[in-house]
C-alpha cells in the first residue's frame, strides 16, 4: 500500500514539474480600441483542446498548457468575427500583445480568406493575398499591381519591380533569392508577403534597397513546371521563361531560364547641341538619325535546397547569364561652323557572368539563429564602339573605344541574432566583399585594375513597446582600395533607424532612416583620355572623394475593410555624388570629366490608394510628387515634377480585364532634365482552367511615337535638346501564354481559421 501511494505522489510530481507553455494578451475591440472582457479563448492542437477561459478585466487573458507542439488559439465573442492566431511549435512563453477583433459581418461559406489580410508588425507591412487578388493576377508582377505597398512600383510593361528607384532584396521561404526569381513565382503559390522599403542590415550592407519578403504554401513532395511567353504581331520582340522544380522530403530541386530578344529598327532620333567656349567660341550641331538595336538576354539558374526541418536551411544556387547588343546610329549633322557630315557610330557589346550562391541558416532553439551566406562572381565583358564622321568636304574620321573588362568577386557574409525577449531581438554581423576589376584598353594596351577588400560590421536592436516597435542599427565600413599604385582607405559609418507605431489595427504610422556610403567605379576615376567624336575627349577623375547618402521617410497607412490609403514623404541627399560635367580645353576641345556634385537632393511625397475585390473590382491608385536640387561648384539646378500610375481590373469568372497607365513625370540629374518612359496597356486575359491562362495586351494605345525619351541639358558649355522615339512600339498587341502543371504527389497545408469572415480577420504566424 505504501509503494503503491509513494508511486503516486512520485507520478504527480513527476506531472507537476513538465514545463509549461504560457499565451497570454489583450482582446481588443479593433473599431474602438475598447478593451473586450468575456472573450472566449481556446488553445487547441488539432481536435484536442488544451486550456480555456475567458479574458477578465482590461480583456487579459493568460492560458498554460504543457504542449509544446504547434497549436491554434481562437478568440471568439458575440458580435465579432472569430480570430485564430498558429503558435508554432517550440516556443516557450509568449505574449500576444494585443488581440484584434472585427465587429461581425457576414460569413463565408468556405474557409478561404477572399479578401487580402494586412497588417503591420515589426517594421514591415505583412500581406495575405486574399483569393480574389491571385485569381486575378496572371503573374506575381500582376499580383505585385494590386497590392498597397508604399514606394513599390510594377511596371507591366518592362516587368520589372523597383523600391524607391531601385532593385530590392528578395527572400523566398528564408533563402536570400534573385529579382527574377520573384518574377517566376505563380500568384497562387504565395502564402504571405512581408514588405519595407528599409531592408535588413546584412542587404544594406550590399547596396539593396527595400525589401520583400515570399513564403510559399508548403509542398512536401512532387513538382511544377510553369511556362510562359509573349510577342507581339507588328514588334519584333520575344519574352519567355520556364521554371521547374521537383520536391523530394526535404529536398527541392529547381531549375529555371528567362529569356527577351528586341530587334527594333524604327527608332528615331533627333538632337540639337551646342558646344560652347570661354574664348568666343561656339559650335552649333542639328542632327537627325536613325539608331536600330537589337539585343538578347538568357539567365539561367540551378538551384538545390535542403531543409531537414524547419530550424536548419541550406541553398546552393548557381546563377549564368549572357547579354549581348548590337546598336547603331547613322544620320546627318548640319554643323553650323565648320564642315556638314554624314556619320555612323556602331557598338557591341557582351557580358558573360557567372555566380555561385552558398546560404546556410540555423536556429538553435527559439532564441538563437546564424546565418551566413557565400557568394562568388566571374564575369567578363567586352564593348567596342567605332563613330565614323564622313565630311561633305571628303576627309573621314574614326573614333574607336575597344574595352575588355573582367570582375572576380567573393563575398562572405555572417549574422546572429538572439531574440532576447518576446519583445526585444538583437543582431550583429560582418560582410566581407573582395574583388578585382581589370579594364584592358585595347588600341593602347593601357590595363588599369582595381582592388577591393571591404568590410562592414553591424549590430541591430529592435524592440517591442506596448504598440510600437523601434529598431536601430548602426555599424562601420572598412574599405581598402587599391587603384593601380595609389592605395585609399576609407572607413565610414553605416547607420539606420526604423520607428513604427499602431495605434489601432486600421492605422499605423512609419517613420525610418538610413545613412550609407558609396565608392566610385573603376572607369570613373581611372586617368585615361578617349576621344569619342572630333570635339569631346572622355576622361575619369582620380581625386573622386566617396559619397554620403542620407535617406529618411515617413509612411502613414488607413486600413478600412477593403480600402488601403497609405502616403509617403521621403527625403534623399548625397553628399560627393558623382556627375558627368563638360568643360573647355580651348582650341574648339571640351572634356567630359567625372566630378563631385555639392549638392543632390530629393523631396518625394506620394498618396497611393488601393481598394480590392469590390463585386470583382478593385484599383490602384498612386500620385507622386517630386523635387530635385543638383548642384557643382560652377552651377545650380532644380526642378519640380508630378507623375501617378493607375491600375484598374475587373474580374468575372474565368476573365481578368485589366489596363495600366503611367503617367510620366520629369526628372533631374546633374543638369540633365528628362522625362521618364511612357506607358499604357489594356489586357484581357482568360483562364479556362488552373493550367493555363491566356492574355491579349494592347500597349502604347492611341500614340503613334510608341515609347518616347525626351531630355534637355542646361549646361552653360554643352546646352542640348534630345528626343528618341521608338516607333514600333506604337499601337502594339502582346500575346502572352502561361502554363502551369503539377506532378507527383503533393500535400499542401494552407493555415486558414474556420468561419473567417469577408473584413479581412488576419491569421498571424508567430
Amino acid at each position: 500500500m505504501m509503494k503503491r501511494f509513494l508511486l503516486l505522489i512520485a507520478i504527480l510530481v513527476g506531472v507537476q514539474s513538465l514545463p509549461a507553455r504560457t499565451i497570454g494578451g489583450r482582446v481588443v475591440a479593433e473599431a474602438d480600441t475598447v478593451p473586450v472582457d468575456g472573450a472566449q479563448c481556446t488553445l487547441t492542437a488539432g481536435d484536442r483542446q488544451l486550456a480555456a477561459m475567458e479574458s477578465v478585466s482590461g480583456g487579459q487573458f493568460r492560458l498554460s498548457t504543457p504542449e509544446n507542439g504547434s497549436m491554434v488559439l481562437t478568440v471568439i465573442k458575440d458580435g465579432f468575427d472569430p480570430t485564430d492566431i498558429i503558435i508554432d511549435s517550440a516556443q516557450e512563453t509568449i505574449d500576444l500583445g494585443i488581440v484584434w477583433l472585427t465587429s461581425g459581418t457576414t460569413l463565408l461559406d468556405e474557409v478561404t480568406v477572399e479578401g487580402s489580410m494586412e497588417f503591420d508588425a515589426k517594421g514591415r507591412t505583412i500581406i495575405f493575398p486574399g483569393s480574389a487578388d491571385v485569381k486575378a493576377s496572371e503573374s506575381t508582377l500582376s499580383l505585385f499591381q494590386k497590392l498597397p505597398l508604399a514606394g513599390l512600383s510594377a511596371d507591366p510593361i518592362n516587368r520589372s519591380i523597383s523600391v524607391m528607384g531601385s532593385s530590392p532584396a528578395v527572400i523566398i521561404n528564408g533563402v536570400p533569392s534573385t529579382l527574377n526569381e520573384l518574377l517566376l513565382l505563380q500568384p497562387q503559390n504565395i502564402e504571405k508577403i512581408e514588405y519595407s522599403i528599409i531592408p535588413p542590415a546584412r542587404y544594406a550592407a550590399k547596396g539593396q534597397t527595400g525589401y520583400i519578403s515570399v513564403t510559399l504554401k508548403k509542398r512536401d513532395d512532387g513538382g511544377q513546371v510553369a511556362v510562359w511567353g509573349r510577342t507581339a504581331f507588328t514588334t519584333t520582340f520575344v519574352d519567355g521563361s520556364i521554371d521547374a522544380s521537383y520536391h523530394q522530403g526535404p529536398s527541392k530541386f529547381q531549375i529555371s531560364a528567362t529569356t527577351s530578344w528586341r530587334n527594333y529598327q524604327d527608332v528615331l532620333d533627333h538632337a540639337e547641341e551646342s558646344y560652347i567656349g570661354t574664348d568666343g567660341y561656339r559650335l552649333d550641331l542639328n542632327t537627325q538619325s536613325r539608331s536600330p538595336f537589337n539585343y538578347f538576354n538568357l539567365p539561367v539558374a540551378l538551384k538545390y535546397t535542403y531543409a531537414p526541418k524547419p530550424t536548419t536551411v541550406f541553398s546552393a544556387a548557381f546563377n549564368f547569364n549572357h547579354y549581348s547588343d548590337h546598336r547603331r546610329s547613322y544620320g546627318h549633322t548640319d554643323d553650323f561652323l565648320d564642315d556638314d557630315y554624314d556619320f555612323n557610330n556602331e557598338n557591341r557589346s557582351k557580358d558573360l557572368g557567372n555566380s555561385l550562391d552558398l546560404y546556410y541558416r540555423q536556429d538553435f532553439n527559439s532564441r538563437h539563429t546564424l546565418e551566413a551566406e557565400m557568394v562568388g562572381t566571374l564575369s567578363n565583358n567586352r564593348y567596342d564602339r567605332t563613330n565614323t564622321y564622313d565630311y561633305l568636304s571628303g576627309r573621314t574620321e574614326d573614333f574607336t573605344t575597344d574595352i575588355h573588362s573582367d570582375r572576380r568577386s567573393l563575398i562572405t557574409d555572417v549574422s546572429y541574432t538572439y531574440n532576447v525577449s518576446q519583445q526585444s531581438e538583437l543582431a550583429a554581423g560582418l560582410t566581407n566583399t573582395l574583388s578585382h576589376s581589370s579594364n584592358r584598353y585595347m588600341l593602347t594596351d593601357y590595363n588599369p585594375t582595381l582592388t577591393e577588400n571591404n568590410n562592414n560590421l553591424y549590430v541591430q536592436y529592435s524592440r517591442m513597446f506596448s504598440r510600437l516597435y523601434v529598431g536601430l542599427r548602426t555599424g562601420a565600413q572598412f574599405n581598402w582600395l587599391r587603384n593601380d599604385d595609389a592605395r585609399r582607405h576609407y572607413i565610414r559609418n553605416l547607420s539606420s533607424l526604423q520607428l513604427q507605431w499602431t495605434p489601432a489595427r486600421t492605422f499605423t504610422l512609419s517613420a525610418s532612416a538610413n545613412y550609407s556610403s558609396g565608392i566610385p567605379g573603376l572607369s570613373a576615376i581611372t586617368d585615361y583620355e578617349q576621344q569619342i567624336t572630333p570635339y569631346l575627349i572622355s576622361n575619369g577623375n582620380p581625386d573622386l572623394k566617396t559619397s554620403h547618402n542620407v535617406y529618411a521617410a515617413l509612411q502613414p497607412a488607413v486600413r478600412y475593410r477593403k480600402l488601403t490609403v497609405s502616403g509617403l514623404v521621403s527625403f534623399s541627399k548625397v553628399i560627393n555624388g558623382v556627375f558627368s560635367d563638360v568643360s573647355y580645353l580651348g582650341d574648339g576641345m571640351f572634356l567630359s570629366r567625372s566630378v563631385n556634385s555639392k549638392r543632390n537632393d530629393t523631396w518625394r511625397g506620394r498618396l497611393q490608394v488601393q481598394m480590392s475585390d469590390l463585386a470583382g473590382f478593385g484599383f490602384n491608385a498612386t500620385v507622386q510628387y517630386s523635387h530635385y536640387a543638383t548642384a557643382v561648384e560652377t552651377w545650380d539646378m532644380s526642378l519640380a515634377s508630378w507623375s501617378a500610375l493607375l491600375n484598374l481590373w475587373y474580374n468575372y469568372r474565368n476573365f481578368t480585364f485589366s489596363y495600366y497607365h503611367k503617367f510620366p513625370g520629369k526628372y533631374l540629374y546633374a543638369q540633365t532634365v528628362g522625362r521618364d518612359e511612357n506607358g499604357n496597356a489594356l489586357q484581357v486575359s482568360y483562364r479556362p482552367d488552373r493550367h493555363w491562362t491566356f492574355s491579349l495586351s494592347w500597349m502604347y494605345m492611341f500614340d503613334g511615337h510608341g515609347t518616347k525619351y525626351p531630355s534637355w541639358t542646361y549646361s552653360s558649355v554643352n546646352p542640348s535638346w534630345r528626343d528618341r522615339n521608338i516607333r514600333e512600339n506604337a499601337n502594339m498587341v502582346c500575346l502572352s501564354i502561361n502554363y502551369t502543371a503539377d506532378f507527383g504527389t503533393i500535400f499542401r497545408t494552407a493555415r486558414r481559421t474556420l468561419n473567417n469572415s469577408d473584413s479581412g480577420s488576419a491569421i498571424l504566424k508567430l
